[in-house]
């Protein structure tokens, strides 16, 4: 399954994040960006959105991964709103798990995120959203997050004396 990117964070950051990702991978078509300004409409911009992720997705059940910069602000508020009208109950499906009663499986419902909201947004998650995205839902998450902390480092610089 693949995945449908949306990044929501203050101007000019989502643009710039795109620009990054299209230089590694220059035929990603699943990526939409949105630069909030200091006097956005909240719910204008969750509608608009909205709006484009139903009309990218054409009807398909393609998960969506939402991005954003600073948990708290006004981007990744509207961010998350997007998240949970796109995923007020999961998608419903079922899967084998054992019996209490041995090797009897009995059916369980369960509920899978169809969308996913990450905060702190760094172009090394986006790679690997971009790079990852048919694997399981879990993993994926997983895949996104390691990629973000693995991007943060501290170098010692002082080697490169000339």
């Amino acid at each position: 399954m693949s995945a449908l990117i949306v990044v929501v964070t203050h101007a000019p950051l989502a643009s710039a994040l795109r620009e990054v990702v299209l230089h590694v991978f220059p035929t990603v078509d699943t990526m939409l960006v949105y630069d909030i300004l200091p006097d956005v409409q909240p719910e204008v911009m969750q509608a608009q959105i909205m709006a484009d992720v139903q009309r990218k997705q054409q009807s398909t059940q393609q998960r969506v991964l939402v991005f954003s910069d600073l948990i708290g602000a006004t981007p990744a508020n509207i961010a998350m709103r997007v998240v949970y009208a796109l995923n007020p109950h999961g998608v419903p499906v079922t899967h084998t798990a054992p019996s209490s009663l041995g090797n009897i499986a009995e059916i369980k419902p369960t509920m899978v995120e169809r969308s996913v909201f990450f905060g702190g947004v760094n172009v090394c998650m986006l790679l690997n959203a971009v790079r990852y995205a048919d694997l399981p839902v879990d993993e994926l998450k997983a895949k996104i997050l390691e990629g973000g902390k693995k991007g943060m480092q501290t170098v010692d610089c002082s080697c490169m004396a000339s």
